[in-house]
């Protein structure tokens, strides 16, 4: 049922008449139900922080996928490596659990890619248009996913927790303060510690676990 509230002008030295309070209220309500139907607030999203589920992709649509709940950390990594890689400044990258990132289209291709340490990183590829979506880094093993955030749907939505290797950041670059920053790579069993965050903490259980069941050291 829809209830249409008209006024009506009879004269202009007449003034209106004040609507009676059921009136006033179905008016507002009315008022208040087009404002949020309204398409300038479609985009607004109700779920809470640890409900945050973004999706992202590559660059022709072959590869997409969806990541659910916060990140474990969110790095911005002024490395050499990652320089090059991704031939800009640095790059931002979050991390997830395995199981926080689900392929919604087709599997990427898995290339293993040197890296800093040695041990090298598998890089998850679209195979068509060959974007890197996210990578796999050996003390991390499969267990966790860093998820290049430039290919978010919505990448404003996440801001880095630290900035790391900045001994190599580009010298025309202001770091924003308050955020922690470090010339190398951060100490993972303070950062990672149960004080400082337990679910960090929980997965780096999970990593140390798959090491020593590989035979390596922790």
């Amino acid at each position: 049922m829809v209830l249409h509230v008209v006024q009506f002008h009879t004269s202009a030295k007449q003034p209106l008449l004040p609507l009676p309070p059921l009136l006033r209220f179905v008016s507002l309500t009315a008022a208040l139900r087009l404002d949020l139907e309204s398409p300038s607030n479609h985009h607004i999203n109700m779920a809470t922080p640890s409900e945050l589920i973004l999706e992202g992709g590559c660059d022709c649509g072959h590869i997409r996928y969806r990541v659910s709940g916060d990140p474990l950390i969110v790095h911005c990594c002024h490395c050499k490596w990652c320089q090059r890689e991704a031939g800009s400044a640095f790059v931002i990258n979050a991390l997830f659990s395995r199981d926080r990132v689900l392929h919604l289209g087709a599997e990427p291709n898995i290339v293993l890619t040197p890296s800093p340490s040695g041990k090298g990183q598998n890089i998850a590829r679209c195979p068509k248009c060959q974007i890197a979506v996210w990578s796999n880094y050996a003390d991390g093993g499969d267990l966790v996913r860093f998820i290049r955030v430039g290919t978010l749907d919505e990448p404003h939505r996440i801001t880095p927790d630290v900035h790391i290797f900045t001994d190599s950041k580009v010298p025309w670059l202001e770091l924003p303060r308050g955020v922690p920053v470090f010339p190398q790579f951060y100490d993972p069993q303070q950062l990672w510690a149960k004080e400082a965050d337990e679910r960090r903490y929980a997965v780096l259980l999970e990593i140390r676990e798959a090491r020593t069941a590989q035979g390596v050291s922790a």
